[in-house]
């Protein structure tokens, strides 16, 4: 029987392992961290984005960057580390902020987001047991400037041409499907409903399907092993480097998120992740809190209902490499919050405060599939779409690794997440 280490436990690994050990190949699952979703995976926006890929990688980034340059935007920063890797990676991100990139991006991501929603359908089928306060009520892109949302309306029929389904709305017609919005502090004039998107809690979905994937597909998991350097001999890699010992295996797949350029080298291989640092609050919901997710676009902050809790995020740091909750930052996302739905949550408790790194590519589509190590599979480079990504990736990778036919369709996705385009 093949044996396939994966390296990762977030939600991109765990996925991921779950679909090769379905397809009856051995898997083992290697953690750093004593638990499993602990990085990004652990509190990030939970909502489930498939009608909005668009890359961050665009033409306004271009028009605004001496603002971002000089930290004048409160909710998106660029700290410029005058490192070769990262002067590298800038320059190709800003490359890709053209129109012609910024529409083939979106489209590509698009794609795949669509795909992944069919593949999380089918294993919620199969496996009723999976818990992780699924919500399937679309998402409300809330507007207050009529410029700007007529301006965002104009990409509705190349998304409904694609199978988003959304559709623009009046305030009037805002509020009927979202009462929690008539409280708001915000002068919204409208909006932009996409109702295939959905919503869930992405640590206990890891969590939940790992705890499948060991009982129904013998998959071990090891947590507090931390993936040190990868053995290659002869153009393949006979094991990987851990702190518990080397652990050998015929396939490898990577999926640590920003830490996969620094193990990649250490098998030959550049990859261009950068990480982009993300906060996230959590407090209980009150009896008016949105049951849709909420996308407040002027503050950039989303608001997602998991179950009793509310789950606030926003903010985007590149450059920033570590994990430190800075307060004020915080501070600022609460009161962005309360000032946007000042009813929708219990703001004297305890906000579980959060920071989490996302791994950025410079076109802002994952990496997905082989590389010229002939045994060494990657799936990483989410950005701020892991959570919406997993299931799709998962299954493409899967499929790689497995050897199968991925079919013309899936094929034609998968040619966009090469890390040959780099």
């Amino acid at each position: 029987m093949t044996r396939v280490v994966v390296i990762g436990g977030g939600v991109i690994g765990v996925t991921t392992a779950t679909a090769i050990a379905r397809r009856g190949l051995k898997v083992t699952l290697v953690e750093r961290a004593e638990t499993l979703g602990g990085g990004a995976t652990a509190r990030n926006g939970g909502q489930l984005s498939y009608s909005y890929t668009d890359a961050l990688a665009a033409p306004a980034i271009l028009r605004d960057l001496p603002r971002l340059l000089a930290g004048l935007d409160p909710a998106f920063r660029v700290r410029v580390r005058l490192t070769p890797q990262f002067i590298t990676w800038i320059m190709r991100f800003l490359g890709n902020c053209t129109v012609s990139r910024f529409t083939e991006n979106t489209r590509a991501v698009l794609r795949l987001a669509l795909l992944s929603r069919l593949a999380l359908i089918r294993l919620r089928r199969s496996f009723p047991d999976l818990a992780f306060n699924h919500c399937a009520a679309g998402k409300l892109h809330v507007f207050d400037d009529a410029a700007k949302l007529k301006g965002a309306s104009a990409s509705i029929p190349l998304k409904n041409q694609l199978g988003c389904e959304q559709r623009l709305l009046s305030r009037n017609e805002m509020l009927a499907i979202e009462p929690a919005l008539s409280g708001s502090g915000r002068p919204f004039v409208g909006g932009i409903y996409s109702p295939l998107d959905e919503a869930g809690d992405p640590h206990a979905f890891t969590h939940a399907l790992a705890a499948i994937a060991a009982r129904d597909y013998g998959m071990d998991i090891m947590p507090g092993t931390g993936a040190e350097r990868f053995i290659v001999d002869r153009g393949r890699i006979r094991a990987v480097e851990t702190s518990r010992g080397p652990i050998q295996a015929d396939v490898f797949v990577l999926t640590t998120g920003p830490d996969v350029p620094s193990l990649a080298r250490t098998a030959g291989l550049r990859v261009p992740v950068a990480p982009m640092k993300g906060y996230s609050i959590t407090l209980p919901a009150t009896e008016d809190a949105p049951v849709i997710s909420i996308t407040d676009t002027r503050a950039k902050i989303v608001f997602c209902r998991l179950g009793d809790q509310l789950r606030i995020a926003g903010m985007a740091e590149l450059g920033r490499v570590d994990r430190n909750i800075d307060e004020h930052r915080i501070d600022m996302l609460l009161n962005a919050a309360r000032t946007c739905l000042p009813m929708a949550a219990h703001w004297h408790e305890d906000p579980h405060a959060w920071a989490g790194l996302r791994p950025m590519t410079p076109d802002c589509r994952p990496i997905i599939g082989a590389t010229r190590i002939s045994n060494l599979f990657l799936n990483c480079g989410h950005g701020m779409l892991g959570w919406t990504l997993a299931c799709g990736s998962a299954e493409l990778t899967a499929g790689w690794v497995a050897g199968e036919d991925l079919g013309e369709g899936s094929l034609a996705i998968a040619n966009d997440f090469r890390l040959a385009r780099f």
